[in-house]
């Protein structure tokens, strides 16, 4: 066992103990109010490049100049401000001097960032967090990441958020990373080496879907994705962990690590062969965690299946992940209850500081299958929503590119 696996096993394990004292709790009520604006294109303002970049104010200006002598042409907002489209803004970051994340990966031969997120109970955000980190990475345009979103929740609500095309449409209607899987299940681990590229092609022309948002691509699921954890259990039993963990790692993240820079992989709560496959291949691993009673006793659980499954479930050469974190989502200090879960969580769980509130902005944006992040707003609730995706993101992406640096 690599010391990088026992320390995730036993950081766990400090965190479940802890959390055992806190049991008796209440149940949380909140009331919800509508939402509704349009979806817009995404700019990028002066201030926000500055504050980014850490240049000043001059600096700014000179590399705008140079821009415009070369044919830009920027928006300018009411107040008179320019606004950077997202080609802009790449522009503008790669003449302050500042590589992508793909040229670092290159020079430095490090392979792709790839964020599981999952914890082991439906209703506590995992969906929006996942939709939320792959969102604003594909909008960001100092790190300008190329980012897979990959739904291994067969409810597939990924799809109906992020393809204009997909509200309506039946599942029969995509093809699923498991369609193909069921033809390639039994190659085995030298063939699938060999048919790196031959995955690649299947998956790029077939599979992967656009979304909405330009920098994002989609793997997406349909209900049908459930007989993956039929036929991959039987090669479980049949060929062992090595053989049937590693279909994640062999048939997308080998295949597509020269497409994307960013993989986040949705995941339904249980502790399933998705789960094992996801691990396997992951870098890192954010566990979504809310202060409601029952939520916060199935976190504590969580953990306890999560060590069993490090320890035990995993190949043997298994070596462990760079971060493990914990997002608290729906908080609020109105409850006590859940106040007092949400302080007890946060002082045994690494966590990542930014907390995201309870919010009727992402209420409505469940119910108008809608990201946050592309709401046109002036309204107080959506904007204070969208900013704390952002730091939220702009925290995490922090830890997760500590191995590029």
């Amino acid at each position: 066992m690599t010391n990088l696996r026992a320390e995730n096993i036993q950081a766990l394990k400090r965190q479940r103990t802890a959390l055992e004292k806190h049991r008796k709790v209440k149940s949380m009520t909140s009331g919800k109010v509508e939402v509704k604006e349009e979806l817009i294109e995404q700019f990028y303002s002066k201030k926000q490049l500055v504050g980014a970049l850490n240049i000043s104010d001059a600096q700014f200006e000179e590399v705008k100049k140079g821009m415009i002598e070369d044919g830009y042409i920027f928006n300018q907002n009411n107040s008179n401000q320019y606004q950077l489209d997202r080609v802009q803004a790449i522009e503008f970051v790669k003449r302050c001097g500042v590589k992508s994340f793909k040229e670092i990966r290159k020079e430095k031969n490090i392979s792709p960032s790839v964020v599981v997120v999952q914890t082991a109970k439906g209703g506590v955000g995992k969906s929006t967090t996942a939709q939320g980190v792959a969102i604003e990475a594909a909008l960001d345009p100092i790190r300008n990441m190329r980012v897979c979103l990959v739904d291994f929740d067969p409810q597939g609500t990924q799809r109906v958020f992020l393809s204009k095309e997909a509200v309506d449409a039946k599942d029969d209607n995509y093809i699923s990373f498991v369609d193909k899987f069921q033809d390639w299940m039994d190659d085995d681990l030298e063939t699938r080496k060999e048919k790196r590229e031959f995955y690649r092609n299947e998956l790029l022309e077939d599979v992967i879907i656009p979304t909405s948002v330009p920098a994002l691509k989609l793997i997406p699921s349909v209900l049908t994705d459930l007989s993956f954890q039929l036929y991959s259990s039987a090669k479980l039993l049949e060929e062992g962990k090595q053989f049937s963990m590693s279909y994640v790692r062999d048939m997308i993240i080998e295949p597509l690590k020269d497409d994307f820079d960013l993989f986040v992989f949705d995941l339904g709560p249980s502790p399933d062969m998705f789960l094992m496959n996801a691990l396997y291949a992951a870098t890192d691993l954010l566990m979504p965690a809310t202060g409601k009673p029952i939520d916060f006793r199935a976190y504590e659980k969580h953990l306890v299946n999560l060590e069993y499954v490090f320890k035990e479930m995993l190949p043997e050469d298994w070596k462990g992940l760079n971060s493990i974190k914990t997002i608290i989502n729906r908080a609020t200090k109105a409850d006590k209850v859940v106040w007092k879960n949400v302080s007890t969580i946060l002082s045994v769980s690494d966590c990542l500081p930014e907390i995201i509130q309870e919010s009727v902005a992402f209420s409505q944006s469940a119910e108008d299958y809608k990201p946050i992040q592309l709401y046109k707003t002036r309204k107080a609730s959506v904007r204070e929503a969208q900013n704390s995706m952002n730091r939220l993101y702009q925290s995490y992406i922090d830890v997760v590119s500590e191995r590029f640096l």
